[in-house]
């Protein structure tokens, strides 16, 4: 793979193909932060509060704020709940939507972003493919091709959280004192907030500090979706 094609590919697959055969070291934490992402998107279908819980505490155990501990205890109660939604005969991909958020609290980040944007997938591809009532009239062709559609919405996701790895970007630390830090203060509390519409005041803070920086500032402007774990933010933050 290309740096154009990286940039350009709307296929989930061939990219986190490339991630991890053509670059070492590929962060568990932003991995697990990208199934927390797909399994964001699916929200709705988190109808259990321990499935809800097992994604908080993923992106919590992500950024060091909890314990391998407090991990293991929310990822057992994760995944009954999805044996119990499963024995229940929940409606279509509510079990695979459970399974999802349970997969994002397993211990290898990397599995966890894997399988938690996998199943998530497959939970979306599930509830259209025989919520419909007309599954019994279509080819298993179509469950598959349903999963490719909700495949093509993560990719904004994937590379949000992964940014360009052909061109790292790197801040000149000097910007990161302008103003006594005011610009790494507004990058912790969007980072803790998740107020992503105030990125565009971050770029403008970045820009007058003498950052030349031209695809963070960009990135930051853009209409783009933004989720824990945004490049740009981890740049500014120095995070992994």
């Amino acid at each position: 793979m290309t740096e154009a094609e990286w940039l350009d590919s709307s296929d989930l697959r061939f990219l986190k193909q490339c991630l991890f055969r053509k670059f070492d070291h590929i962060s568990e934490r932003k991995m697990r932060l990208f199934g927390c992402a797909c399994c964001r998107r699916i929200s709705p279908m988190l109808v259990d509060d321990r499935s809800q819980r097992a994604v908080d505490v993923a992106e919590s155990f992500a950024d060091g704020s909890l314990s391998r501990k407090e991990l293991t205890a929310a990822r057992q109660d994760a995944f009954e709940a999805f044996r119990e939604i499963q024995r229940a005969g929940a409606g279509p991909g509510l079990a695979m939507a459970a399974r999802a958020a349970a997969q994002t609290i397993v211990p290898n980040g990397i599995q966890a972003g894997r399988l938690g944007a996998d199943y998530a997938a497959q939970a979306t591809a599930t509830a259209r493919y025989y919520g419909t009532g007309s599954a019994k009239k279509q080819s298993i062709a179509v469950w598959y091709q349903q999963i490719e559609v909700e495949q093509r919405k993560q990719v904004p996701l994937l590379r949000d959280v992964f940014g360009n790895p052909f061109r790292p970007t790197k801040l000149d630390p000097t910007c990161l004192t302008w103003r006594q830090g005011a610009i790494l203060a507004l990058a912790r509390s969007i980072a803790e907030h998740l107020d992503f519409d105030v990125m565009p005041s971050l770029a403008g803070m970045l820009e007058e500090s003498g950052c030349t920086a031209t695809e963070l500032l960009r990135h930051c402007r853009e209409p783009a979706i933004h989720v824990r774990g945004c490049w740009a933010l981890d740049c500014i933050l120095g995070c992994k």
